[in-house]
């Protein structure tokens, strides 16, 4: 009956937080625990989750013991009830009620715990990884080299390059110099096997081809294999000289690494794949290095605007480096003014302080009087003050 009655206090507390009551569920002892252990079921309101988190783990829960898990409510046929409404006759009213509904949304977001598990779950190398960046260096430089739109397209697509970036950027917004540092390096890694492609691709047509074939415009040929290659394609052009180029992706660049960080804190994998297309970052990784390998095979050999080739593979790799530092700088910007600090990644049960966190271990027989102080102390861990300490 005490569970009942602190569990139904809590439920109150938790009034526009909860879509139904809070339950709790007495367990048996398992196989390798000697105490009888608790567990606790309630659903919440997508967006008040950072904060359950941050509440659960002041009490110990994930820290001195326990775990929290979140599942995803796909449907339901009961309808999460919504908070009253002010009743405003005027016109002005209504439309301030809703500016403020409005600009309560700016700082919606999945958990922090969810986006990092995300995250992190597509930050290491694996054989996958690699076979996919070599798949799509291929289609990139076939489509470069013919003046394909369609398989450049596909390369980024496939391109799995955005995974590593992201998770940098997600190192340095939640202060996790390891992974940040594994997603760097991969990065590296990725970005060099992307070059190393693009130059044995350029040996082999430095091989098979002469610089006649190299600087006819493609279909302008005689009707031979090699008409329907050229250094003279938009593709290539377009991440050559002059520098406008690099400017105006750099301005792509920006405007992505915003729409990725968006896209990633709300669960919107569109946003990813439309950011991969937009700042195109493998083509010009592949580019350098087809160029560089063209430029050894034929030191004189020029495209129809002057430039040799070791100058549009520099231009090339300046490309991918200002969209690089673009994204990661935009979107930890956009992380940071979602308030993600990682705080909840860290320890926090002693990080508040004078709100009712008892200071020693908190074990499951300890439930009931959890769930006292879990009550009493929320709403003083909601207040501005307090959510700024754990950002």
């Amino acid at each position: 009956q005490a569970l009942a009655e602190h569990g139904q206090g809590m439920a109150h507390h938790f009034e526009v937080m909860c879509v139904d009551r809070i339950s709790l569920h007495p367990g048996a002892p398992g196989v390798n625990v000697k105490t009888r252990t608790h567990t606790i079921n309630l659903k919440i309101r997508a967006h008040h989750l950072t904060s359950l988190i941050k509440v659960a783990k002041q009490f110990g829960v994930s820290e001195s013991f326990g775990s929290i898990d979140v599942l995803e409510v796909r449907c339901t046929t009961e309808q999460p009830p919504q908070p009253p409404e002010p009743f405003t006759s005027s016109c002005w009213g209504r439309c301030q009620r809703r500016w403020q509904k409005f600009n309560s949304t700016a700082l919606h977001r999945m958990s922090t715990l969810e986006i990092h598990t995300a995250i992190v779950a597509n930050s290491f190398l694996s054989f996958n990884h690699l076979a996919c960046i070599i798949i799509a260096s291929g289609m990139a430089a076939i489509g470069l080299i013919t003046d394909s739109s369609v398989f450049v397209l596909a390369a980024f697509f496939v391109s799995p390059l955005m995974q590593m970036i992201l998770a940098t950027v997600w190192g340095l917004t939640v202060q996790d110099m390891y992974l940040t540092t594994r997603g760097f390096w991969n990065m590296c890694f990725g970005a060099l096997v992307c070059m190393v492609y693009g130059f044995l691709f350029g040996a082999v047509l430095g091989c098979f081809t002469s610089e006649r074939d190299l600087i006819t415009p493609v279909n302008e040929g005689r009707g031979s294999a090699t008409s329907y290659i050229s250094i003279n394609t938009l593709q290539i052009s377009s991440r050559g000289p002059p520098a406008g180029n690099i400017l105006m992706s750099g301005i792509i660049a920006a405007l992505s690494g915003v729409a990725i960080a968006l896209g990633q804190g709300s669960g919107m994998a569109t946003a990813l794949i439309g950011v991969c297309i937009s700042t195109s970052l493998l083509p010009p990784l592949v580019n350098a290095g087809m160029m560089w390998s063209l430029q050894l095979a034929f030191p004189l050999l020029r495209d129809k605007a002057g430039y040799t080739l070791s100058e549009i593979g520099l231009c090339s790799l300046y490309l991918y480096l200002v969209n690089i530092v673009c994204i990661i700088v935009f979107a930890w910007a956009a992380f940071k003014f979602k308030h993600i600090g990682g705080r909840t990644l860290r320890p926090m049960s002693q990080a508040l302080v004078g709100v009712g966190v008892p200071e020693t271990e908190i074990n499951p027989a300890q439930i009931p009087e959890l769930l006292r102080s879990f009550s009493n102390s929320y709403e003083q861990l909601m207040s501005p003050e307090s959510n700024e300490r754990f950002r």
